[in-house]
């Protein structure tokens, strides 16, 4: 059901979206979705919930190349849910918005563990930040773009990626102690 959820929500506007619809593709019948999930809002907050683990797992444990790798493949190979996760449609549910930016704030910090700069200050955070918005909206502009591979995807990303290690803006030094413009 969840499944079928996700895919109904990817791609349809939420406004189409509908339990009997969920219940019929998925083969289950209404009561046993409302067994499960009270409410439509009970169901897209376990879609999204389901995603974002989704998410988070293929990360684990990966080197930041490869990490970036899997990102690529789950965003690939699950539009839907990437759009779900990203795509801002559901965010108005607090509950839903809390659990993406969880994920999202999870991500950022791997990326600054994977970028192994020791102390990390607030513009090192604001500097992954911006690198993971620029991923998430790459991603979603990528998606079915059979022009560009994933592999070339991958390295714009890289080439990308911040070197927040060269200025301390809280300081206004660089982190080797070199006055910086404020």
């Amino acid at each position: 059901m969840i499944e079928v959820a996700v895919d109904l929500l990817g791609s349809e506007p939420l406004t189409a979206f509908s339990m009997d619809e969920v219940a019929k593709r998925s083969g289950a019948s209404r009561a046993l979705l409302y067994h499960y999930f009270a409410s439509k809002r009970e169901l897209i907050r376990a879609v999204v919930a389901h995603e974002s683990a989704a998410l988070r797992t293929v990360l684990e444990g990966a080197e930041l190349p490869e990490a970036l790798d899997a990102y690529l493949a789950y965003a690939d190979t699950h539009p839907h849910g990437y759009r779900l996760l990203h795509g801002g449609t559901l965010q108005a549910d607090p509950e839903v918005a809390a659990t993406i930016e969880q994920t999202r704030t999870q991500i950022e910090r791997a990326v600054l563990t994977h970028l192994r700069i020791g102390k990390v200050i607030e513009l090192d955070r604001l500097a992954v930040r911006g690198w993971t918005g620029s991923v998430i909206a790459i991603c979603l502009e990528w998606g079915g773009n059979e022009h560009v591979s994933r592999g070339a995807v991958h390295a714009l990303l890289m080439r990308t990626l911040p070197i927040p290690t060269r200025i301390d803006g809280a300081r206004g030094t660089s982190r080797a102690g070199e006055e910086t413009a404020k």
